[in-house]
């Protein structure tokens, strides 16, 4: 673990350090679960923005992660590459199952599920709320604001780099000046 000194000396450690205990997977789970009972449909594309900002959110109002996983900076937002991997067979079209894997009790593929405190749901939901109405576009848009992470570190990416790491430290910094994100 990577240890800081703060300003009387100690060490502490850096936010990069934890891991959320939520898989992406799991995540997403719940927000086309939240979705399905909306009348809502998501994509690949959206489902990325809206787990992103539900990491954001979470990132912002408790000062730790809310997802194991590391965004990345793609060309059309932050970006989880496990989870788009997963979602690729979706292409463009709309994601019509729950995301699996492997159970390493039943060797089979089985829906993650997602099984967390109340107050836990109830923040991803409050973060839904505001985001989850948005269009596509929107969400992207969001995601591409000027000076965000995504955009710090885009501007990194080379033809050999396709995405550049989105640091949980980077995404606390930039959004906890923000409004919106204080709930």
């Amino acid at each position: 673990m990577t240890e800081l000194p703060n300003s009387s000396g100690k060490t502490e450690k850096s936010i990069e350090d934890f891991r959320g205990e939520v898989p992406a997977k799991a995540l997403a789970n719940l927000i086309l679960d939240w979705s399905a009972k909306q009348g809502l449909s998501r994509t690949n594309l959206d489902l990325q923005k809206l787990v992103y900002f539900c990491h954001v959110s979470h990132l912002v109002q408790y000062g730790e992660p809310l997802i194991r996983e590391s965004f990345e900076a793609w060309q059309y937002g932050p970006v989880i590459p496990s989870l788009y991997k997963s979602l690729k067979k979706f292409g463009s079209n709309v994601v019509d199952g729950r995301l699996t894997s492997l159970s390493t009790l039943t060797c089979r593929q089985e829906v993650v599920k997602y099984d967390w405190t109340e107050e836990k749901k109830c923040s991803i939901e409050r973060t839904l709320e505001i985001y989850g109405h948005l269009s596509t576009s929107h969400l992207v848009q969001i995601s591409h604001e000027n000076g965000s992470p995504w955009d710090t570190r885009y501007e990194l990416k080379s033809e050999e780099n396709t995405g550049s790491r989105i640091f949980n430290s980077e995404i606390l910094n930039f959004y906890s000046r923000k409004k919106e994100f204080l709930h």
